[in-house]
């Protein structure tokens, strides 16, 4: 199971508490999320407004949830919109601190016929993806 971690309003440390509050309960922590679709705006807060702060934050995260479970893997998320060169993205290409990748694409095809080639490209683009770890 994948875990999603509001990143946008809590803490490393309530992260933290709650890795261990999910783990003591008998849940599985392999897997975590470092936010929520936060490449949309609409989705950020203060906190994470831009992708440096979110990198920022995410660090942060990283450093206290392995501290705690050293063995959980953390994938940040990233748009498949013009992946390879999309502003949240590069800056996510060239850092180390996470595992995966998340790409959230639900596959609803836009009408022309262009918009439905370029999302069937975003897949092995961002198979492609040169993060560090993924």
């Amino acid at each position: 199971m994948l875990f999603t971690w509001n990143i946008n309003y809590d803490s490393p440390e309530k992260g933290v508490r709650r890795l261990i509050d999910n783990r003591d309960k008998g849940f599985e922590m392999k897997w975590i999320e470092l936010g929520n679709e936060t490449f949309w705006k609409n989705q950020r807060s203060n906190a994470v407004s831009t992708v440096e702060k979110y990198i920022e934050i995410t660090k942060a995260h990283a450093a206290a949830l392995r501290a705690a479970e050293p063995k959980v893997k953390l994938s940040v998320n990233v748009t498949w919109r013009d992946a390879l060169t999309n502003p949240w993205n590069v800056p996510l290409m060239k850092v180390d601190y996470y595992d995966e990748i998340t790409v959230h694409h639900y596959g609803v095809h836009p009408a022309s016929h262009d918009g439905v080639q370029t999302r069937r490209a975003a897949p092995p683009q961002m198979l492609r993806f040169p993060g560090p770890r993924g």
